[in-house]
């Protein structure tokens, strides 16, 4: 993705809920992943909701873009904001 945005001149929109909602199924570290994307490259921040479904014995977080904002998703976003600075967002 990143490469793909730094060859073709495009700005990232960074889903910070889609970065929790992946974190939290696969076991990935969202700070981690915040860290690894170069700054100069994010043009907007999007912040949605997410919900939880039951898979056979696993509990799966969806990014549904209907619920309320999380507080773990809002302290991903200051983190990202510590990271990148003030960037325009958008609140679904």
């Amino acid at each position: 993705m990143t490469e793909v945005a730094r060859k073709t001149g495009c700005g990232l929109l960074l889903d910070i809920n889609n970065i929790y909602v992946s974190a939290q199924n696969t076991g990935i570290e969202a700070e981690t992943y915040l860290g690894a994307i170069p700054g100069n490259l994010i043009k907007e921040i999007h912040l949605a909701g997410h919900s939880f479904a039951e898979v056979g014995d696993n509990m799966l977080v969806i990014n549904d873009h209907g619920s309320t904002v999380a507080d773990p998703v809002w302290a991903l976003y200051r983190q990202a904001l510590d990271i990148f600075g003030a960037v325009p967002t958008l609140i679904e």
